[in-house]
């Protein structure tokens, strides 16, 4: 595993340095090309996040309704998805407080 690296990944290096300007330009945030992912689908970008964010024996709190395939990818990375029962009142926002709740968003 220690020869596995992102850098080994194909990539389009003009399409990552359009997201990145697209992420400056619509957000106002720089993300620099070379860490842009581009993969073939959710699917595998779910893997390289949860990959990057969790250990095996980590516990992770989903919010339902979710996609299946979190549980499914989590369980193969041996971390344990914990169902959120009621996180319908949370939104996805571009501001960096949450209006549909009354704690801070991370940043």
């Amino acid at each position: 595993l220690s020869e596995l690296s992102l850098a080994h990944l194909p990539t389009i290096p003009e399409l990552r340095e359009r997201i990145s300007r697209h992420y400056r330009d619509y957000y106002g945030v720089a993300v620099p090309p070379e860490r842009i992912v581009v993969t073939t689908g959710s699917s595998g970008g779910f893997l390289l996040g949860f990959l990057a964010a969790f250990d095996a024996g980590d516990k992770v709190a989903i919010g339902e309704p979710y996609y299946p395939g979190y549980r499914n990818i989590l369980s193969a990375l041996d971390v344990a998805p914990v169902a959120a029962a009621d996180a319908s009142h949370l939104r996805h926002c571009r501001s960096a407080s949450c209006s549909s709740c009354s704690r801070p968003r991370s940043t």
